[in-house]
C-alpha cells in the first residue's frame, strides 16, 4: 500500500533534512521505515 505524508509530517520531514544535512537516500530510508511502523501499527 502507498501512503503519503500529511502536511505537518512533510515540514517535519524537510526541516530535519535541512538540518541534520541528510541525503536523498537518507529521506528515502525514513519514509520506508515510517511505512513499515504504520503497517505493524494497522
Amino acid at each position: 500500500m502507498v501512503c503519503q505524508p500529511d502536511e505537518a509530517g512533510l515540514a517535519l520531514l524537510k526541516t530535519a533534512i535541512t538540518r541534520l544535512n541528510l541525503s536523498a537516500r537518507a529521506y528515502h530510508r525514513i519514509l520506508k521505515l515510517a511505512r513499515t511502523i504504520a503497517d505493524v501499527g494497522g
